[in-house]
């Protein structure tokens, strides 16, 4: 433990709330859970290609993450999904 765990998880729990939508639990729910599994993956991966040193910098991709789908999805999944319903 050291002063800075609630900062570095700060970082991944605001990307995650932001990929959800946040106007939705459900959606910062499912954000939460992309943004988890994703991090781990894309890290790993990663220090596989460069090695184990990257795993320090494993928060900058889930705000790497985040930005991206708010490229594609200004109001995160919730409101992609809501907006999917509206179309029908």
């Amino acid at each position: 433990m050291d002063p800075w765990v609630g900062a570095r998880i700060l970082i991944s729990i605001f990307a995650a709330c932001v990929v959800g939508g946040l106007k939705s639990v459900y959606g910062s729910l499912a954000g939460g859970f992309i943004i988890g599994a994703l991090e781990i993956l894309i890290t790993h991966a990663f220090a596989s290609i460069l090695g184990s040193w990257i795993w320090s910098y494993r928060a900058i991709t889930s705000i790497l993450i985040a930005c991206l789908i708010l490229l594609i999805m200004p109001k995160g999944l919730a409101g992609f999904i809501s907006r999917l319903r509206e179309m029908r």
